[in-house]
């Protein structure tokens, strides 16, 4: 990792949720600020002891070790860079899909969604009126096809999910001021449409996540983090109902990474997984997102 040049990032500051990170044995915990309804957990390089799969000990760390975890199937996403979404119950399990989507929601506590990573940020979308849980990986592909969008869409369609009312997480990405894309990575932002038409990323919105690099050679940084921000809130969530975690994959050593692992001259990409799962409420009554949700 040594001689990988970092570029500094002018950043204006951002009013987001409040996040409650935890770690224990390798297995990252979130908790966004004032809610408790979804669990989120994704897995270091040291989660059980450095060996994929890591599913099994994400669960283990967020049902804390009491065997809970075994009543808990597990659907992951596919990793095709698409805007497709599948809704998961019961009977997904029976004749689950040759091709995974990029995206996968449910309403069910006893379904855990999961999705590989290693740069790319994952997004858990979570609504606590109606308890459905989305999560979406988001690349530059993803997130230039609009995925979160096409999955909140699809959580309005099926469940009546208002954005208004979701809180979202944003998982590890690779470091703003380390990611270094062509313009091609652009040219597919600026082409990005609303699913009820317009753009999706102005010239003005664009500028403040894609940035070329002076003295580049038309190189460009790119920060999805932020990017999917300006999306989650064109969709109608409330910025304070938004939280990203300030872990960023490429400088982090105990995050996969696939920009590093291709510099050190690995071509058999490690991935990590990111976990999340509704928290049963069928014997509580169900919250709603706080309206003194600190920022």
């Amino acid at each position: 990792m040594t001689g990988r040049k970092e570029y500094r990032v002018a950043k204006k500051e951002i009013q987001l949720a409040n996040i409650r990170e935890g770690i224990s044995n390798g297995v990252l915990t979130f908790e966004i600020e004032g809610q408790r309804g979804v669990n989120i957990g994704f897995a270091t390089k040291n989660a059980n002891n450095g060996k994929a799969p890591f599913e099994e000990a994400v669960l283990h760390e967020i049902y804390g070790g009491d065997g809970s975890e075994a009543q808990i199937r597990v659907a992951k996403t596919g990793s095709l860079h698409g805007n497709k979404v599948m809704i998961v119950g019961d009977k997904y399990f029976d004749n689950p899909p040759e091709t995974l989507p990029d995206a996968l929601i449910t309403e069910s506590a006893s379904i855990a969604l999961a999705a590989g990573t290693a740069d790319c940020p994952v997004v858990v979308l979570y609504d606590p009126i109606q308890h459905v849980l989305g999560i979406a990986h988001s690349g530059w592909r993803g997130t230039s096809k609009n995925i979160v969008e096409h999955v909140l869409n699809r959580m309005n369609l099926s469940f009546g999910v208002v954005g208004a009312s979701v809180v979202a997480f944003v998982g590890p990405y690779a470091d703003p001021n380390r990611y270094i894309v062509d313009d091609d990575v652009g040219e597919a932002f600026r082409k990005t449409e609303k699913i009820h038409g317009g753009k999706m990323f102005p010239p003005l919105t664009l500028n403040t996540f894609y940035k070329e690099i002076e003295d580049g050679n038309g190189k460009y940084l790119l920060d999805l983090g932020l990017a999917i921000r300006f999306q989650l809130i064109a969709c109608g969530l409330q910025a304070s109902h938004i939280g990203i975690t300030k872990r960023r994959s490429i400088s982090d050593p105990s995050l996969f990474s696939s920009r590093v692992q291709r510099e050190e001259g690995s071509n058999d990409i490690q991935k990590s997984v990111m976990m999340a799962v509704l928290q049963d409420y069928r014997n509580e009554i169900n919250t709603v997102v706080s309206p003194s949700l600190n920022v």
